[in-house]
């Protein structure tokens, strides 16, 4: 209210002075306000790598699955020759 106030004074008064370039800030505040909303949107609207999309066109990975996770780790290990205890 107080803003509101002192942009009634007239112009010249340094009251008035003050409460426009308040005003400007606060424009500028909230102009700012609403490009990073309008950012924020474009962003959540974007397919997501990983998602919805996946890189160089590698299909979407297999569910997660026991046998899946057990070939998974098996083909990660290096195998390890071990010696059976009854040769």
């Amino acid at each position: 209210m107080r803003l509101r106030s002192d942009l009634l004074l007239p112009s010249d008064a340094p009251a008035a002075r003050a409460a426009q370039a308040e005003a400007e800030a606060l424009r500028r505040a909230l102009a700012g306000r609403a490009e990073a909303a309008a950012a924020a949107d474009w962003l959540r609207q974007r397919r997501q790598l990983g998602q919805e999309v996946f890189a160089r066109g590698r299909p979407a990975p297999s569910p997660l699955t026991l046998t899946n996770l057990h070939m998974q780790t098996a083909k990660d290990q290096p195998r390890q020759n071990v010696r059976s205890s009854h040769e």
